[in-house]
């Protein structure tokens, strides 16, 4: 994955790209309420921020761990994204790669406070 992309829906998009998907595909393969609205959001708009469990979704239809989705380690999941189980990996790994989001989310959001205060302070 290029350096360059460090947003969550430049990394959903190359990952849905490098398969030959098209949003609504990997919507259809997400299943659980996610639609190609949402793919698109997600991809085209930084400050739409999914749930926990849609990034799990996603990272699971796409074969790959949340890791991946979230900053760019392509390992591959346990699931391929296209088995009769889509469940049970996303079972396994749902609560450790929920953590690591939550906790992922924490730190941006510090970052992002810590961020504008110091630009507030500065433009006193």
């Amino acid at each position: 994955m290029a350096q360059n992309e460090k947003s969550l829906g430049a990394r959903v998009r190359t990952l849905r790209k490098s398969r030959g998907w098209s949003q609504e595909q990997l919507a259809k393969v997400a299943g659980g309420g996610i639609d190609q609205t949402m793919i698109s959001r997600i991809e085209n708009r930084a400050e739409y921020e999914p749930g926990v469990f849609t990034v799990a979704r996603i990272a699971h239809a796409l074969g790959v761990q949340v890791d991946a989705v979230l900053q760019g380690d392509q390992r591959i999941g346990s699931a391929s994204g296209q088995g009769s189980s889509k469940w049970s990996a996303l079972e396994e790994t749902s609560i450790s790669d929920a953590l690591r989001l939550v906790l992922l989310r924490v730190k941006e959001l510090e970052a992002s406070r810590g961020a504008r205060s110091a630009k507030r302070r500065k433009s006193r």
